[in-house]
C-alpha cells in the first residue's frame, strides 16, 4: 500500500494484532447515518479521522485510563467523544456531562460528582454497583485563573484523578474514596478565553491532538451532506463533485472562470445548491 508523503504510517494503518496484518483505517469507515432526532449538533460524518480517534478513545477508556483530546474549534472533539459515549451500553455506563465555563467552580464539579454517586461502604462512594460513571469534561481549560494562579476546578480534578477521591466539604473534612469513575475531556489550545492548564494535571491524561480535517476528509463530509440537497435537483447531481472541489480548494470557478472566489454567485450550480440547502427553489 502506498503511503502519503509526510504522513506517518500509524496515521494510515491499523495493526490487527490477532491476525498479524495491517489494514488501512479507511476500510473501517462506515456509511453516514443521520441522527435519529435530527439535531444539527449531533451530525458526525464518518471519516478516517473520526474512526481513528474513536479507536483511541475505546482503547484508552477500555484500559481504565483518563483521556484528553486537544484541538482547535471545528475539529469535532466534542462530537466525536459524545458519539463514542453514546455507543456505550447504557445498562453498565452512566454518562456525566460537565461543560466548563469561566464561572465554573470546584464546588460545582464536586456537587455534580456527588449527585451522580452513592455511598457503598463507610468511606467508599461510586455509581450503582455493576455500573461505571464516565465524566465528560468539555472546554476543560475555560475556568478562570484566581489571584494565586490556580484554576480551582482543575486543582480539584487533579486530586480526584491522582488519589481517586475527594474530601467531604462538611465540618469533618472526611475522605471519600471514589470507585468505578473515569474521566474523558476535551479542550482547545490556550488563547482568548481559554487558559493554560497546570502541566502536572495534564500529565495524568493520555493526550491526543486532533488536527483539522484533511482535504480528503473534508471532501467526504461535503459530499455526504450535499448529496441529499443536489439529489433533489435531478440533473445537478453530476455537478456535485465539481462544486465540492471548487469550494474546498479555492480554485477558479469552473462556470464563469473568475478567480476572485472559489465559486461565483452567478453560477447556476451554486444558486441551485444554495436554494436546495435552504429549502427554497428558484
Amino acid at each position: 500500500m502506498e503511503l502519503k508523503r509526510g504522513v506517518g504510517p500509524w496515521l494510515c494503518l491499523h495493526h490487527l494484532l490477532a491476525a498479524g496484518v495491517w489494514k488501512a483505517w479507511k476500510t473501517y469507515v462506515e456509511d453516514y447515518e443521520p441522527p435519529s432526532d435530527g439535531q444539527f449538533s449531533k451530525i458526525l460524518v464518518p471519516t478516517v479521522d473520526v474512526v481513528r480517534t474513536t479507536w483511541l478513545l475505546s482503547t484508552v477508556m477500555g484500559a481504565g485510563k483518563p483521556c484528553l483530546l486537544v484541538g482547535e474549534s471545528g475539529t469535532a472533539k466534542s462530537v466525536t467523544i459524545g458519539n463514542f459515549l453514546g455507543s456505550l451500553d447504557a445498562a453498565t455506563n452512566i454518562i456525566l456531562n460537565i461543560n466548563f465555563s469561566s464561572r465554573t467552580s470546584s464546588a460545582d464539579v464536586q456537587r455534580a460528582v456527588e449527585d451522580s454517586t452513592e455511598k457503598r461502604t463507610k468511606d467508599t462512594y461510586g455509581p450503582p454497583m455493576g455500573k461505571r460513571l464516565i465524566m465528560f469534561l468539555d472546554d476543560l481549560n475555560m475556568p478562570r485563573v484566581d489571584k494565586y494562579g490556580t484554576q480551582q476546578p482543575i486543582a480539584l480534578l487533579k486530586l480526584f484523578i491522582e488519589r481517586k477521591g475527594l474530601y467531604d466539604r462538611g465540618k469533618e473534612l472526611s475522605w471519600k474514596n471514589m470507585k468505578d469513575v473515569q474521566v474523558v475531556a476535551g479542550m482547545g489550545p490556550p488563547g482568548g478565553a481559554r487558559n493554560p492548564v497546570d502541566p502536572r494535571f495534564i500529565s495524568l491524561f493520555n493526550v491526543f491532538e486532533i488536527q483539522f480535517p484533511s482535504t480528503d476528509n473534508l471532501r467526504t463530509i461535503y459530499q455526504v451532506r450535499m448529496g441529499p440537497c443536489v439529489g433533489r435537483g435531478g440533473g445537478w447531481r453530476c455537478l456535485q463533485g465539481r462544486v465540492v472541489d471548487d469550494s474546498l480548494c479555492g480554485r477558479r470557478c469552473w462556470h464563469c472562470r473568475r478567480s476572485s472566489r472559489a465559486t461565483c454567485s452567478s453560477c447556476p450550480a451554486t444558486r441551485s445548491a444554495r436554494s436546495w440547502a435552504t429549502g427554497s427553489r428558484t
